[in-house]
């Protein structure tokens, strides 16, 4: 009787124990899916705000050249 007792008991822990490392495992892979997508979204987050940026600053600095000739026809015209 001791030895059935003993043996389902270490069976429950054994299952026990693979459950909380199925659980930890999957966790695991779930908390790194997780990381990996945020470091995704924000590399894809400033990716898109360097290309605005960039292609913001191209034309502010086109408009100035365009705009920089009538500037000097005006203070000529004063």
């Amino acid at each position: 009787m001791h030895g059935k007792t003993g043996d389902t008991d270490l069976y429950l822990e054994l299952n026990f124990g693979r459950l909380h490392a199925s659980i930890f495992f999957a966790l695991t892979d779930l908390a790194l899916e997780v990381i990996s997508q945020s470091l995704f979204s924000l590399v894809r987050g400033y990716t898109k705000a360097a290309i605005f940026l960039f292609t913001f600053q191209k034309t502010c600095v086109k408009s100035m050249y365009e705009l920089l000739p009538l500037c000097n026809i005006k203070f000529l015209k004063l």
